[in-house]
């Protein structure tokens, strides 16, 4: 189960590539982040919305890549001397991603931290 749905990611880009593409995307992003949970030694949940935050940062960030890679969004604009950007497609990229693993991070620390505070009573028959 994907921790976003292609709609929420289209809302939130304005993306005008494929449900598919968009979902391949999704799973990318979604297997990134299933990957550090086993790397911390937890489960995957079917849903959470720590994860679902990181994994529309992940994908918005696949999404821009994807459209720096195609040539669809030129890494700066400039409307003949009335508007001028800059602005770094790879920094964003790279923003995007540093925020969904402190996202990441957050999501294991509270899970490990659920772990750790559980008691165990032992009954001890003499």
């Amino acid at each position: 189960m994907a921790y976003c749905i292609y709609p929420e990611l289209v809302n939130l880009t304005g993306s005008e590539l494929t449900v598919n593409e968009l979902d391949e995307i999704i799973v990318q992003a979604d297997s990134e982040i299933d990957a550090c949970l086993y790397e911390a030694g937890l489960t995957p949940p079917g849903s959470d919305s720590i994860l679902k935050a990181a994994s529309l940062k992940l994908s918005i960030a696949g999404v821009v890549t994807r459209h720096r890679m195609d040539g669809t969004q030129p890494p700066q604009l400039n409307l003949s001397g009335i508007l001028s950007a800059d602005y770094s497609m790879d920094t964003a990229i790279q923003e995007l991603r540093n925020g969904a693993r402190l996202l990441i991070v957050a999501y294991i620390r509270k899970a490990t931290a659920a772990l750790r505070q559980s008691s165990r009573i032992y009954k001890v028959n003499r």
